[in-house]
């Protein structure tokens, strides 16, 4: 994380890089499903539109423009195409968020409940035989 002071002197946040630092995502060419490949994506842009201060000059910014060496990435391992502006990433990110919550909110209601399983124990003389 790195800390910087914008033109109007407010203090904002963006990833941090080192000098040297390589950025190396799965290839598309790998034998990973598609939902995985997906999840790399988004799960990055999730990662960096939250790490990063939003305002008026980058809201509307697409994030290749922002991170142009993520993109790049991304791009160099056939991930990615095309890029959504920081405001629709961290849109979509609340969305993803919710929706995982109310599954998880599903799931352990589901898992409160007490199942009773009632079974009768027959003597052999009623078994019937064939």
């Amino acid at each position: 994380m790195e800390l910087f002071w914008n033109e109007d002197g407010d203090l904002n946040f963006r990833v941090h890089l080192k000098e040297n630092q390589a950025i190396k995502y799965l290839n598309k060419g790998s034998q990973h499903t598609k939902a995985c490949f997906k999840e790399i994506s988004l799960g990055m842009l999730d990662h960096l539109a939250k790490l990063t201060t939003v305002n008026s000059s980058n809201e509307n910014l697409t994030m290749d423009k922002i991170y142009p060496i993520h993109a790049k990435s991304l791009i160099d391992a056939g991930l990615m195409t095309t890029f959504p502006t920081l405001k629709e990433c961290i849109i979509s990110s609340s969305k993803r968020t919710d929706e995982r919550r109310s599954k998880r909110k599903g799931k352990r209601a589901h898992a409160r409940h007490i199942y009773v399983l009632v079974c009768r124990i027959f003597e052999r003389s009623q078994f019937v035989q064939f």
